[in-house]
């Protein structure tokens, strides 16, 4: 794979026309989407869509076919066809996510590369590079964009959403680790009702995990306070109150 393509941005380039003969036309601009292009910064999108809240900016600022002219040699390096890529760029959803796909083959590439062991694949143009592929990402964004069908091919939303979080997200790792503990709470206490050890090695064996796995979701609060902590609110009078208490909540 070569080094990574040039992604510099070209304002001026014509954009996908699906209601005419010609594939590329000339955008016409809504009003101050100008201003937005000039100075393509949150910021200053913001500032333009509340001071003018009726009015829908035009967001395009990726270089699209100058880019696909210049770079037709290394897409092909890539394995993406630039017929593939240009149909990509008229909006063509089944092209989109034809690209997609291929962008999240070389990102799993570039995982088993990394779990090999190889360092600086990017650097050396072993492996595609996150700067490439969100460029492209953007360029396909725009492109269905301005065709005005915003609707995201499933394969471009789980690229998207591999750039954005990875496999999984922090936050969901975090929120999956939480409800795991949980479930480990409730089991044990579960367990200790029927006259059982409800213990660490126990409460694993039957998730499936690790002892050393349940141990680590109790990292601010050991297992066995954990457990003492929930247990009368899971039991007895009190439990009683919290169910009574979430079927009022879930019948209003």
């Amino acid at each position: 794979m070569n080094k990574d393509a040039d992604t510099s941005t070209d304002r001026n380039t014509p954009v996908p026309n699906q209601n005419s003969d010609s594939v590329f036309e000339w955008p016409v601009m809504p009003p101050h989407s100008s201003l937005y292009q000039e100075m393509p910064t949150i910021e200053n999108y913001v500032k333009l869509r509340r001071s003018n809240p009726e009015n829908v900016e035009a967001v395009k600022i990726t270089s699209g076919l100058d880019w696909l002219f210049s770079n037709s040699q290394h897409l092909t390096d890539m394995g993406i066809e630039p017929g593939t890529f240009a149909k990509a760029l008229d909006a063509n959803k089944p092209a989109i996510s034809e690209v997609s796909l291929r962008l999240l083959e070389l990102l799993v590439e570039r995982q088993k590369l990394k779990s090999d062991g190889v360092t600086h694949a990017v650097g050396r143009g072993e492996a595609v590079s996150d700067s490439l592929v969100n460029y492209i990402i953007s360029i396909m964004l725009d492109a269905l964009d301005w065709a005005g069908g915003m609707t995201l091919p499933r394969d471009l939303l789980v690229l998207i959403r591999y750039q954005i979080s990875g496999d999984r997200s922090t936050h969901e790792n975090t929120q999956n680790q939480k409800h795991a503990r949980q479930q480990a709470i409730s089991l044990a206490v579960q367990l200790r009702e029927q006259g059982k050890s409800g213990s660490l090695r126990q409460v694993a064996k039957l998730m499936q995990v690790r002892p050393s796995t349940v141990s680590r979701w109790f990292e601010d609060q050991s297992f066995e306070d954990a457990v003492a902590f929930w247990t009368p609110l899971m039991t007895g009078p009190a439990a009683d109150d919290l169910r009574a208490l979430a079927k009022n909540v879930l019948s209003n």
